[in-house]
């Protein structure tokens, strides 16, 4: 029979979180600086590899054949890979600048740990949104596809929620 129901230290897990929710002491102002310091990083040059890669390649055009148009959006994703991991490469060479000390003692904060140095968001809003070229494309080919699958326009609102 399946149970459904909380781990046995379900509010001992509650309560530890919620303490450590709003915690504010030199360790969470130092990941605070490092998500904001590789933050901005990751915006200002996934926004400039974005725009360049867009740049780069053919650009949209509606009258593009679906097979060419595929080819198009499979290289930019394949480039979109390996511009990922250089983009990443390249940020992680700047240090973290907000090294603090507090009353005079050494803060026992490791760098390089917090959730933003892997640049995941930013890479996935700024480095991605700045290709409007490749977005379009996606979107003409999905309604292709739609086409082909379905055999009616893809439309917003449509019975099918989409």
């Amino acid at each position: 029979m399946l149970t459904i129901q909380p781990e046995e230290r379900a509010l001992e897990h509650i309560r530890e979180r919620s303490e450590k929710l709003l915690l504010t002491n030199e360790i969470r102002l130092m990941e605070l600086l490092e998500s904001i310091q590789y933050g901005f990083a990751y915006m200002i040059v996934g926004f400039g590899f974005g725009v360049g890669l867009d740049y780069t390649m053919p650009h949209y055009n509606e009258d593009t054949k679906t097979g060419i148009l595929f080819l198009e959006v499979l290289v930019q994703s394949l480039l979109m890979i390996v511009g990922t991991f250089y983009l990443r490469k390249l940020v992680k060479i700047m240090p973290f600048l907000f090294t603090v000390s507090f009353a005079g003692g050494r803060v026992k904060y490791i760098p390089y740990r917090s959730e933003e140095y892997g640049g995941e968001v930013m890479i996935a809003l700024v480095f991605l949104g700045a290709q409007f070229n490749f977005i379009k494309k996606l979107d003409l080919l999905s309604r292709r596809f739609y086409k082909w699958l379905y055999d009616e326009e893809k439309v917003v609102g449509s019975s099918l929620g989409i």
